[in-house]
């Protein structure tokens, strides 16, 4: 496999700093482009230096830094942008994700995520971490409780069925818990998500997320 050059944006500090350059060291696929903490040089590397990944490791992020990221990801489309947060306030993800982020992690995030990241975005994958799905799912299961229809207009071809398996999925049940409390098989709980899914014209997770994003299910 081509390495991949990993650059990072350090707004956390020193400590947090050497922890993902060893994290990005131990990897024999990846090589250091470099570390920035101003955005004006940041800025000039880019047109620069070699660069495959761009992580961010920000506490709040701020709106300088999404700017940053928007107009980065117009200019250097072949450059992705992961960003790692100290917070998983809501507002902050869905602002990061709708700033053309590529991926997204907590700092409660393990190696092996981090890797599947940078891995995922190297491929042209987008990657969220599994809190900010936890979210939407969350926020799919409000909207049918509320019966808010005309929020979530994408919902009306859904069957009754459906609309109450998404229910319980976004309140976090598992497919067997789900089978359990709706006196059905694993396999139909499956068959339904799947169905779901392909009504709404997606095909991953990830595909929920941007989804509900642009149509503006989430807001800001």
């Amino acid at each position: 496999m081509d390495t991949i050059f990993v650059a990072y944006y350090n707004a956390v500090g020193d400590l947090i700093s050497d922890a993902f350059k060893n994290l990005i060291r131990s990897n024999h696929d990846f090589e250091i482009s470099g570390e920035y903490s101003s955005l004006p040089v940041l800025g000039i590397a880019l047109k620069k230096v070699r660069i495959n990944i761009l992580v961010f490791v920000v506490r709040d992020i701020n709106d300088h830094e999404l700017s940053f990221i928007r107009k980065s990801k117009d200019e250097y489309p072949s450059v992705k942008t992961l960003v790692i947060s100290l917070t998983d306030d809501p507002e902050h993800l869905y602002a990061i994700i709708k700033s053309g982020a590529k991926g997204y992690l907590t700092c409660n995030s393990n190696r092996n995520e981090f890797y599947q990241a940078i891995y995922s975005l190297r491929n042209g994958y987008d990657f969220y971490s599994k809190p900010i799905t936890d979210l939407l799912l969350k926020n799919y299961a409000d909207v049918i409780k509320s019966n808010d229809i005309s929020k979530a207009k994408y919902l009306k071809n859904l069957s009754i069925r459906e609309l109450e398996i998404l229910r319980f999925w976004g309140n976090g049940m598992t497919n067997k818990e789900i089978a359990d409390e709706m006196f059905i098989s694993i396999r139909t709980v499956e068959s339904h998500k799947n169905h779901i899914m392909q009504k709404l014209n997606l095909k991953t997770i990830v595909d929920l997320v941007k989804f509900a994003i642009k149509n503006n299910i989430i807001t800001i």
